[in-house]
């Protein structure tokens, strides 16, 4: 899970997504270097123009329209001179078309998915906050190192919480509830490596090598 941040006019870019427990806002300075080809041809009512772009480990078409005077478009992709309507990679398996626009309300919340544990004196703590709590604000290469950390041992942050003292937990996996710690973390780290490696086709591929 994933959203991308802009602001205007200078397109200050940021990435924010999760590993695990902790949730990271990523900025992003590469720069855009766009090759503006002479290909046009009709999206819609609109004449869009070809453009190309190796980024973030892929290279990419896209098609933007001077309709539209804004130098933006999905994703981090910004820069043309218009709307970026269309944009596949190059192997065909992530595609972007232009559906619409919708104003967003700043205070809008998103659900929180969260594991609870009983501490001593019954006080309930909670970990794994993936709608909410405090990002940590990284750049490309310190999130890299963080991923590569995560990839190894995907249990880490779970591993330490268990081994407080006093602490508690009981999690669900896949319908089966487990208490016993070794357990669970033998499970946990199953489960999570399996997803890791079923989630192999990310949008930035130089971000998680």
């Amino acid at each position: 899970v994933y959203s991308v941040s802009k602001s205007y006019p200078d397109f200050k870019t940021n990435l924010h997504t999760s590993l695990g427990q902790n949730r990271y806002d990523i900025t992003d300075s590469k720069p855009m270097n766009w090759n503006i080809e002479p290909d046009k041809k009709k999206i819609d009512q609109f004449e869009v123009q070809k453009a190309t772009l190796d980024f973030g480990g892929r290279m990419w078409t896209a098609w933007f329209s001077q309709d539209f005077p804004f130098q933006d478009g999905p994703y981090k992709f910004h820069g043309l001179p218009g709307l970026i309507l269309e944009m596949e990679d190059s192997t065909g398996t992530h595609l972007f078309k232009f559906a619409g626009s919708k104003k967003f309300d700043d205070n809008e919340k998103t659900e929180k998915k969260e594991i609870e544990a009983i501490a001593p004196g019954g006080r309930v703590m909670r970990f794994g906050n993936m709608g909410g709590g405090k990002e940590l604000a990284v750049t490309e290469q310190q999130f890299i190192r963080q991923w590569k950390d995560y990839k190894n041992d995907p249990v880490k942050d779970m591993r330490q919480n268990l081994s407080r003292p006093g602490v508690k937990m009981k999690v669900n996996i896949n319908g089966k509830e487990m208490t016993d710690p070794a357990e669970m973390l033998r499970n946990m780290e199953k489960h999570q490596k399996e997803i890791l490696a079923q989630d192999n086709n990310k949008i930035e591929p130089s971000l998680y090598p």
